[in-house]
């Protein structure tokens, strides 16, 4: 999960759940903490999956009715928080998944009368350390435990930072071209920005990297990682075209008069494909969380 948990959830030692009431109790405080999550991340679609779910258990189960089978079978917020929130970020968000997955356990064999034995709680793996000896052999880990190894970044801070590279490759000089009639002469990034899309008529490509960043970044910030990741790899083999233009003599104008040719590229230049690389990297990082 590439967003940061908020500090809506209390921090308790979690109870077993051996009775009904015992189950009431938690499915009404967990499920008043997700409704907080919600109104905090609107837009983060697995607290309106968890909403959903807890407050159809409430209503399955108010005034003590039993749910039925069907309705047993469509509750699955164990296996949601498996795979979305686990690994847990901090003992908050891991005391938040525990209860989840305690909910789901007692649910799925629910107890149709009150003289039915207690169900016993489900025996938890432990939890995995983020602390791992610096010499233990990559190869004796859990893959579980080499992802906590190495905590994936926010996603949202990565496609933040991109835009912000892009930003200042803007404000840089990012090319040097030696004129046949003229001074060399300096272009800025914005200018290589505005103009660029002209190059392919000189069979230069790499402007067309911009417009496979801007489809990154949007997929990147609507969480669809593996299509921004695409889109970022097409913009990077796109972009490293502009290694090929150094030295290459190109049209200076319309009719071919004068010639130019690239001699050198400038810091602009290399902030410029450093904002298509991080795209990429927030992408896998996003895919592994």
């Amino acid at each position: 999960m590439d967003s940061i948990v908020p500090p809506l959830i209390s921090a308790v030692s979690t109870p077993e759940i051996h009775t009904r009431e015992d189950f009431a109790r938690m499915l009404a405080s967990t499920s008043g903490e997700i409704d907080a999550l919600v109104a905090r991340e609107p837009k983060y679609p697995v607290w309106a999956l968890l909403q959903r779910q807890l407050h159809a258990m409430q209503e399955w189960t108010a005034n003590g009715a039993d749910p039925n089978p069907a309705q047993r079978e469509r509750v699955s917020i164990g296996l949601v928080a498996a795979r979305e929130l686990e690994p847990a970020a901090d003992a908050v968000m891991d005391n938040l998944i525990t209860r989840l997955h305690l909910l789901n356990y007692f649910w799925r064999r629910w107890p149709f009368t009150q003289a039915a034995a207690a169900v016993p709680p489900p025996v938890l793996p432990p939890p995995v350390r983020k602390e791992v000896a610096m010499g233990r052999d990559d190869a004796q880990r859990t893959p579980h435990q080499r992802r906590l190894t190495y905590p994936p970044l926010p996603m949202s801070i990565l496609l933040l930072v991109s835009f912000l590279l892009f930003t200042v490759a803007c404000c840089l000089p990012a090319l040097e071209f030696r004129n046949s009639h003229k001074p060399n002469d300096i272009m800025f990034g914005l200018r290589a920005l505005v103009v660029g899309w002209s190059g392919i008529f000189a069979e230069v490509f790499a402007w067309y990297a911009n417009p496979c960043w801007f489809m990154s970044l949007v997929l990147g910030f609507f969480r669809r990682p593996v299509a921004a990741g695409m889109m970022g790899v097409i913009a990077i083999v796109l972009a490293t075209t502009t290694f090929s233009v150094v030295g290459r003599e190109l049209p200076g104008d319309e009719g071919n008069v004068t010639r130019t040719t690239v001699i050198r590229l400038l810091p602009g230049c290399y902030l410029w494909m450093a904002s298509m690389a991080v795209l990429p990297l927030a992408a896998f990082l996003r895919s592994r969380n």
